[in-house]
């Protein structure tokens, strides 16, 4: 007869082997291998928050399953291309011990989906890891391969300063803007003279001076908010522009994901809209200094996190309209109510101040 030890660690041998099973596609078919790759995108859908929104007509909505439907539809019409979405959902455990592997991975190529499995994260201090690793087994670009590649992260805020709780289920791992640009620099592997053309950012007040000077390394062009973007979170689907027959500029692509998704959102918001494009190239002659200026007032006037808010950078005492305005591309609508609704243009710069 066995005893309880026995039982209970037969139970556990059970338990992981059933965490260990993955549900995968088998491998590539010959033509979708061989075939060539002109572009790359990789979803990052962080999911283990609250996103909970209304559409217009108040049905409840999760904002994460809905940017990953989008990115599947994106995905199914990339005929000339591969698309990585990495659904960040919450990680549960079995038994306190072992983990469900909750997050969700799926890669299409040339419009198929190829490969599918859950997975889950390794590091508390470093994002991105596992889906580096699952981005890198499947990658179809080679090093000095010159195609396109895009990377897009959809969430909450990406907090400047060290922070945890940021994932619910994982309150220990540290999440920022410096851990991030870590995190999507490892995509990139060790050649540093690649790059990707686009970063965009579907997240509230992320179109900083400070964060996209720490960004600009690793990507030509970034698609930011200054400001909040409420859920409503960009829409995506001029990314099959890519597969038209005549080549598109990268900054063609992050307009129309800009003008497509302010469009959409200046249809029912009447909180204030800002969407922002950022050459990389044309804002590095100022940034550092801009950014300088900005960390210098941020020093002088400290932070109280439940009184801070992102306002425009003009309207600070060291915004110089010229040359902050060159390399930046912006879509404003005004609020409808409030002090703020007379004001008619943006500077496309986002900076956190403290509220008197």
């Amino acid at each position: 007869m066995l005893s309880r030890y026995h039982i209970y660690l037969s139970l556990l041998l059970f338990v992981a082997c059933l965490v260990g099973c993955q549900s995968t596609k088998g491998p590539l078919k010959a033509s979708l291998n061989s075939k060539p790759v002109a572009y790359s995108i990789i979803y990052l859908i962080h999911g283990d928050a609250d996103y909970l929104y209304h559409d217009t007509a108040g049905r409840p909505l999760q904002a994460d399953q809905q940017v990953l439907r989008e990115a599947q539809k994106v995905a199914r019409n990339a005929t000339k291309g591969e698309v990585f979405i990495f659904h960040i959902r919450p990680e549960q455990k079995i038994l306190w011990l072992f983990p469900r592997k909750d997050r969700q991975f799926y890669y299409y190529r040339h419009g198929q989906l190829v490969a599918k499995q859950h997975y889950s994260p390794h590091s508390l201090n470093q994002p991105f890891v596992t889906e580096t690793l699952l981005y890198q087994k499947y990658h179809a670009i080679k090093p000095a391969d010159t195609s396109s590649r895009i990377l897009l992260y959809f969430g909450h805020e990406i907090p400047n300063h060290s922070l945890r709780g940021y994932h619910h289920s994982r309150p220990r791992a540290v999440f920022n803007t410096q851990t991030f640009t870590q995190g999507i620099q490892s995509f990139l592997g060790t050649d540093k003279q690649s790059s990707f053309d686009l970063t965009v950012l579907s997240t509230c007040n992320n179109g900083t001076p400070s964060f996209v000077q720490m960004l600009s390394p690793y990507t030509q062009y970034v698609l930011a908010s200054p400001q909040d973007l409420h859920l409503s979170h960009l829409d995506t689907q001029a990314l099959n522009l890519l597969d038209q027959p005549q080549p598109i500029t990268t900054a063609v692509l992050a307009d129309s994901l800009a003008a497509q998704s302010y469009r959409r959102l200046s249809s029912f918001l009447q909180t204030p809209i800002t969407l922002s494009v950022y050459n990389t190239a044309q804002v590095k002659s100022y940034l550092p200094g801009f950014a300088k200026a900005y960390q210098h007032y941020q020093h002088n006037h400290p932070n109280v996190p439940q009184w801070v808010d992102n306002i425009d950078c003009a309207l600070l005492p060291f915004y110089k309209q010229k040359p902050h305005s060159v390399g930046v591309q912006s879509c404003y609508k005004a609020p409808v109510f409030g002090v703020k609704n007379n004001r008619t243009i943006h500077s496309g710069w986002g900076c956190e101040v403290v509220l008197h």
